[in-house]
């Protein structure tokens, strides 16, 4: 039951009724993670959504062979892994866990045969997961912009 409870604070899965959360969050499983364990690398095939139970987990991108930069650090509550669920492409980041955590896991394979027996369920679900997408994508064009607004401010 709590972790139904988490999932459904989860922007993509806050649309679900209280039995299609159970029906997902019996599928996940939850992971304890000491600090300075490396979760996934960069550029790895991708396979399972992460939330936070408790604890930090650092989200970094390599910057030049060797040496990565941390874009964010997540907490209690926060996700991160999602596209994996969508798409067969590699880890756009890494991810390492700053404070020891525990977190929940979501394996693809889980997800899709619980997606395949409910077709109602996965487009509520898909609908999140394009909301929360179009939300970060949407975040990120601003990062970008304010940016390039920096250069043409520096330049003159």
């Amino acid at each position: 039951m709590e972790k139904a409870k988490v999932l459904k604070t989860i922007p993509m899965f806050s649309g679900l009724t209280d039995e299609e959360a159970l029906i997902i969050a019996a599928s996940m499983k939850e992971v304890e993670c000491l600090g300075e364990t490396i979760l996934f690398e960069e550029n790895t095939p991708g396979s399972s959504l992460y939330i936070i139970k408790t604890g930090e987990i650092e989200i970094l991108k390599r910057i030049i062979e060797g040496k990565s930069k941390i874009v964010v650090v997540l907490k209690s509550g926060d996700f991160f892994g999602e596209m994996s669920l969508i798409d067969n492409s590699p880890r756009s980041a890494g991810a390492r866990v700053a404070k020891d955590s525990i977190i929940y896991e979501l394996r693809k394979k889980d997800f899709e045969n619980i997606l395949d027996g409910n077709r109602d369920l996965a487009l509520k679900v898909m609908r999140g997961i394009v909301s929360t997408l179009c939300q970060r994508l949407r975040s990120t064009t601003d990062q970008i912009k304010d940016r390039v607004m920096w250069g043409f401010t520096f330049k003159k």
